[in-house]
């Protein structure tokens, strides 16, 4: 072959074998309900007398022509249970008492139409284990303001069927979704009057309404009924005077058997936190961190913590954290005498056995959140008007979603009896073994802890101050809490990984200084003056 020269065509692959459009087929079929008609193939065995089974197929008379001198004989319209015992009359002479099978190979296929509010109306191919909804998904399916309960299924000998497509996708129920026959017509008509089921069921919403309909029903229709759901206090409204009004005409007692009509509301009350499952998440240094459920308002910290195996001895105590959502409703109300460590709560003045609270009404109203208590709303820091570095103003801004109830444990956690509540967070951080110094100093960052140190010696660890810190304003920043600072000269002692912030002096204006410089130098003049007339004299 010269070079350059096409090359010779390779073998192209063989073509797909097109897949026949087989029936798919659910459950065996019932051969005392199944009926045989034209196109139906069956298969039979006959051991001793036929060599191979026989393919039998019902001809377009509806009959099957039999092996041997059977002849033929009349199936159409018979069960195929029916037709075994037929067969067997007829091969007798033939069978003899031996055993002999006669079973169904393939179902028949027959064309069905479509007609009404669907997509593509027109005729399709079925075939006796075919239902309705499969032929309307055949056909682009139920156009918008089609019928989904009302659906009818009309046979060629009048009788007529209806089909409930949304209680077939609902309940199950094979009943509302029929079988189809050859020359079924299935229509699908406009959507119905209305029917409405609210509260506590699965699904509440407005259904097309069908004749027959129920209490029960409609709520079996909604998805049931929810946990809390009170079925003996539901009530129905009925359309008023005009269709903008309805009259409440039945209270309550109302039973599942009681029948509804066109433009009923079912209204089912229900207890929104029955059976509901509250939990806490548990994370950290903790031997078992995870999920686990409790009962809000009443089971505490510690329980919480022994249910998550205790801490790990890596563990930071005064890091631990117990967050809430902002948008978490407060916990169910208790009363003074059942309140943490008696009464006072209400005003948020007392802790919890077991933590501190920060000077301040910020600590002290997230910490009578721990027990229930709605109290009022953090206000502004007591720090917030003094000037900040970048990275405070940073680390002041976080905990925007969620509020801090416990502070801090600076006695055994294991006995601490705030109160949780569905949602909170208990984080308990590891253990770093260094405190951070920031802001003013001449080298920010990580420093070595070490228990009893002050405020001073960590600062002196960073370097010391620089010439534009503010002394007299450093604030502690405890460990995990952004939002919560300390002034340094009445803090706590210093914890592991708590934060030191040392702000810059607040800059001041050209015309202060030059106000100073001009008080300065009076003050100066009237000491001269002073001075001068004391010499004089």
């Amino acid at each position: 072959m010269r070079s350059g020269s096409p090359s010779a065509p390779a073998a192209s692959a063989p073509a797909p074998t097109p897949l026949r459009d087989e029936p798919l087929l659910g459950p065996p079929i019932d051969a005392a309900r199944y009926r045989l008609g034209p196109g139906d193939v069956l298969i039979l065995a006959l051991p001793g007398v036929l060599d191979e089974s026989a393919i039998l197929v019902v001809d377009a008379e509806g009959g099957l022509v039999l092996p041997g001198s059977a002849g033929r004989l009349e199936v159409a319209g018979l069960t195929l249970e029916s037709a075994r015992q037929a067969v067997g009359k007829a091969l007798a002479a033939l069978v003899r008492e031996r055993p002999f099978a006669l079973s169904l190979r393939e179902p028949r296929r027959f064309k069905v139409y479509v007609v009404g509010a669907v997509a593509n109306p027109g005729a399709y191919a079925a075939s006796p284990v075919t239902r309705a909804s499969e032929v309307i998904e055949r056909a682009g399916g139920i156009v918008p303001g089609g019928s989904q309960r009302n659906v009818r299924v009309l046979r060629a000998d009048s009788l007529e069927l209806r089909a409930d497509l949304v209680a077939f996708a609902q309940l199950g129920d094979t009943d509302k979704n029929p079988l189809l026959e050859g020359g079924d017509m299935v229509r699908v008509p406009p959507r119905g009057e209305e029917m409405a089921v609210f509260g506590g069921v699965a699904s509440p919403g407005i259904y097309e309404f069908v004749a027959g309909e129920t209490v029960a029903s409609a709520v079996a229709l909604a998805g049931g009924l929810v946990p809390g759901a009170q079925l003996d206090q539901a009530w129905v409204s009925h359309p008023g005077p005009d269709e903008y009004r309805y009259d409440r005409t039945i209270e309550t007692a109302i039973r599942p058997s009681a029948a509804l009509a066109p433009g009923d509301a079912l209204v089912v009350p229900v207890i929104r936190d029955f059976g509901a499952i509250h939990r806490v998440e548990v994370s950290g240094e903790v031997m078992f961190p995870g999920t686990y459920p409790i009962q809000p308002g009443v089971d505490t910290v510690a329980q919480v913590l022994r249910r998550a195996g205790g801490l790990t001895p890596a563990a930071n105590l005064a890091g631990a954290r117990l967050l809430r959502a902002v948008t978490q409703p407060p916990g169910p109300a208790l009363p003074a005498s059942q309140a943490p460590d008696g009464a006072g709560w209400e005003r948020g003045l007392e802790a919890p056995e077991g933590t501190s609270i920060a000077d301040g009404s910020l600590a002290a109203n997230e910490a009578g959140a721990a027990a229930g208590f709605a109290g009022p709303q953090p206000g502004p820091s007591i720090f917030s008007d003094l000037p900040r570095t970048a990275r405070e103003v940073g680390l002041m801004g976080r905990n925007r979603d969620e509020r801090e109830v416990l502070v801090a444990w600076l006695a055994d956690p294991n006995a601490d009896s705030t109160r949780v509540v569905d949602g909170d967070r208990l984080h308990v951080p590891r253990a770093e073994g260094r405190v951070r110094v920031d802001g003013r100093v001449r080298s920010p960052g990580w420093v070595p802890f070490t228990r009893g140190r002050e405020v001073e010696q960590y600062v002196a660890l960073a370097g010391g101050y620089d010439r534009h810190a503010d002394r007299s304003q450093v604030l502690v920043q405890r460990a995990g809490r952004p939002a919560q600072a300390e002034r340094a000269r009445e803090a706590r002692p210093i914890q592991d990984g708590d934060t030191i912030w040392v702000p810059e002096r607040a800059p001041r204006s050209r015309w202060a200084i030059v106000r100073e410089t001009v008080a300065f130098v009076a003050q100066v003049a009237t000491v001269v003056i002073v001075v001068d007339q004391v010499t004089n004299r």
